[in-house]
């Protein structure tokens, strides 16, 4: 009986089993919340993680893994999941994620599920100085980048022995909100803009 049957009772109870007779016809996806974002744990900084309240995805109907879209003063995506502390109401996003959004901590954000695809192509660009970018090798960006949802004109972060090094995503097939994974064709382009 450790933490995980916990939360899987946790998730139970606050709707989040798709196939359950509770939610059969009650889908919620395109539902839309209004969170106020907060600062998200260190351990998911620079992951694209997006944490709320259990309730918080139900009334999205989404699940811990779905893709979520982010709108402040523009719109970013980010991997949802819950949060292990907080409040309702709020959602835990790091930096980069509050920058590709338009969104500062405290401030009012609209979150809702969207459809994403798995990303056959990106192209980023390195908004750094060319000694950064040289130093991170494209199966490094693959590494720390699977599993990150992304959008064209999103910035990504790769960390690296020194410090982080940001890429801005200037193309992405196909279009549309994408996660990266292993199979990827991932390339760093020169003097691209989206």
């Amino acid at each position: 009986e450790g933490p995980g049957k916990d939360l899987s009772e946790d998730l139970s109870r606050a709707g989040l089993v798709p196939d359950s007779p509770k939610n059969e016809g009650k889908t919620l996806f395109g539902a839309s919340v209004t969170l106020r974002v907060t600062e998200a744990p260190v351990e998911d900084v620079g992951r694209a993680v997006a944490r709320l309240t259990a309730a918080d995805l139900v009334r999205i109907g989404a699940r811990p893994g779905d893709v979520l879209r982010i709108t402040g003063r523009m719109a970013g995506v980010a991997r949802g999941d819950l949060q292990t502390s907080g409040e309702p109401g709020t959602i835990q996003v790091d930096g980069t994620v509050r920058g590709n959004c338009g969104a500062g901590l405290e401030e009012i954000v609209s979150v809702t599920r969207v459809e994403h695809g798995t990303a056959v192509s990106v192209r980023l660009a390195s908004t750094a100085d060319g000694s950064a970018q040289t130093a991170i090798s494209l199966e490094k960006l693959l590494e720390d980048l699977a599993g990150v949802p992304v959008l064209t004109g999103a910035v990504v972060r790769v960390p690296t022995f020194a410090k982080p090094v940001n890429f801005q995503v200037v193309r992405t097939i196909p279009d549309g909100p994408v996660v990266i994974d292993r199979r990827t064709d991932l390339r760093v382009v020169a003097g691209e803009q989206p």
